[in-house]
């Protein structure tokens, strides 16, 4: 295994290329292809990814580099789909009567308060913050990596409260 002196050099001796890389994977949008590469780098540095001999470095990277850009496009779709849906959830809600409206506001904020601390500030930071999932994992002090995990379990948790709360009328 290559030590972390050897990685850090190889990173930077493949920077420029690998910044270009990743400008072509995001469709030349800057600030993505910085946060593609900071994504990167850390998988590399943090170990998660396993990098091969330095013949094979460049290669590699340039897989790892597309492999992100991949999920954090993949993620930010999934992020768009679901404000889209939330409001037009509000929207469908607002002409109804303020009773119904605010019926499923406490049933909102009560499958919210079954959460654990973390998962519900996590969602708040995604969903009315409008934070990514690295700058969320930022404010709270998180990897990224723990910051996935407690997000799709605070979704898969609040989505199956909801179920239930809806099926106990």
């Amino acid at each position: 295994m290559e030590q972390k002196a050897d990685i850090e050099q190889l990173l930077a001796q493949y920077h420029d290329a690998s910044y270009g890389w990743a400008m072509a994977c995001c469709q030349r949008n800057v600030e993505e292809a910085k946060e593609i590469l900071q994504i990167t780098y850390l998988k590399v540095l943090e170990g998660k990814a396993t990098p091969p001999p330095p013949s094979q470095f460049k290669p590699w990277l340039f897989r790892v580099i597309r492999n992100t850009a991949v999920d954090l496009q993949r993620k930010r779709s999934v992020r768009v789909k679901l404000r889209v849906q939330f409001s037009r959830i509000q929207q469908e809600e607002a002409p109804r009567s303020g009773q119904a409206g605010k019926e499923q506001q406490a049933k909102l904020a009560t499958a919210m308060k079954k959460l654990s601390k973390r998962q519900m500030e996590l969602l708040h930071l995604v969903f009315y913050q409008g934070q990514t999932l690295a700058e969320a994992a930022n404010i709270l002090g998180l990897s990224v990596g723990a910051t996935r995990s407690h997000y799709a379990r605070a979704k898969e948790k609040l989505r199956l409260l909801l179920q239930t709360s809806g099926s106990s009328k």
